[in-house]
């Protein structure tokens, strides 16, 4: 069916007037008016298949938002409205406030910047704030919330975080099935169901968990009436929850637990540096304690062959010698030149002494 729609357009032939492009020298020139008036536009869809009265709904939102001004709303589409605001005041607190419904269906909200057309502009999702049911102790902490998906903020109403529920804000997927719950990691072999509650729930399909229609116009359920021997419905109100109700609390002890948390994060932080009687750290010894164990014999096979230099000849030694002078040996230091020519002295009068002694020989 799709491919020949495909087909049937490719036929289409436009002639020279309509394949003008016009506008392009203005393309730059938006005004500044026009600007002004788009940032105070919002763009809403009534998330249902059945149309609805549009001043019907303008007096039922002007009771709800109860703005510092008041506001304009136009049909643009079948369930597509412009809102038009006349403060940024009265904008942000739409925008704050959502989820929306009227009749209860939601109102899906969201700025538009100028260059859409109506038949373009897509919604995806809506902020709600959501319970998370019976979480562990040791897991309600803002860490683990980012994990579970598009998250927006954390309820810290309660410092301490030991209520019934943990509040948090996400964006919640239109398109898909509401989600009933997930898995919470407690450690690396097990986790356990958190079940998942929504504040200011209205009209849902108990069938299929989507929220633009209920179970009377649910298509997923016409199908599976002939696939299925037995209904079964998946969702239900249990999923609602009601909204969180202001409650006087002392802001002194608020602040103070608060306070405490604060710090408890800070010291977590920060790391402190072991001390020296700490069984964990390295304690040397003596220097020369640790130069003994390096040059000992038992630690020989660690150290690197390290060449050894040529051994040096003493320059001076100690000689006996006759004194000068005298009959007595005395000890002086003797250097190499000194040395060199007394042995040669002591050669050359030994040798003259043996000269003498053959040539008396002779005679």
């Amino acid at each position: 069916m799709e491919d020949d729609l495909v087909k049937d357009w490719e036929k289409l032939r436009l002639t020279e007037d309509e394949g003008v492009v016009l506008g392009g020298e203005y393309i730059e020139t938006v005004t500044e008016d026009t600007k002004a008036q788009l940032n105070l536009t919002l763009m809403g869809k009534l998330w249902t298949v059945k149309p609805y009265n549009l001043e019907a709904m303008k007096r039922t939102l002007m009771n709800v938002w109860r703005l510092k001004e008041k506001f304009a709303v136009r049909v643009v589409e079948t369930n597509l409205f412009a809102f038009q605001f006349f403060c940024e005041e009265d904008k942000a607190r739409v925008l704050e406030g959502r989820p929306w419904f009227f009749d209860e269906k939601l109102l899906l909200l969201q700025e538009v910047y100028g260059e859409e057309q109506p038949s373009e502009i897509c919604f995806k999702n809506t902020p709600m704030w959501v319970r998370l049911m019976d979480v562990p102790l040791n897991k309600r902490s803002i860490s683990v919330m980012y994990d579970i998906g598009e998250f927006i903020e954390l309820d810290e109403s309660d410092p301490l975080g030991w209520s019934e529920s943990m509040r948090i804000k996400v964006l919640v997927d239109i398109n898909k099935p509401l989600r009933r719950g997930l898995f919470l990691a407690t450690d690396q072999n097990s986790s356990r169901w958190i079940d998942v509650k929504y504040e200011r729930l209205a009209d849902f399909c108990f069938f299929c968990g989507r929220l633009d229609h209920t179970e009377k116009e649910c298509q997923h359920k016409e199908q599976a009436k002939g696939s299925e021997p037995m209904m079964v419905y998946q969702y239900g109100p249990w999923l609602r929850a009601s909204p969180k109700k202001k409650t006087r609390i002392d802001m002194a002890e608020r602040e103070f637990e608060r306070a405490w948390i604060e710090k408890l994060r800070q010291s977590a932080g920060s790391k402190k540096a072991p001390s020296y009687n700490d069984p964990n750290v390295i304690k040397l010894g003596p220097v020369g304690a640790a130069r003994k164990l390096v040059f000992s014999p038992t630690m020989a096979h660690h150290k690197p062959d390290i060449p050894k230099s040529p051994v040096r000849k003493r320059e001076a030694e100690l000689r006996v010698v006759k004194g000068e002078g005298s009959m007595n040996f005395v000890l002086r230091t003797m250097g190499k030149a000194e040395r060199e020519d007394r042995e040669f002295g002591a050669v050359g009068e030994a040798g003259q002494g043996k000269e003498d002694s053959m040539g008396e020989g002779k005679k």
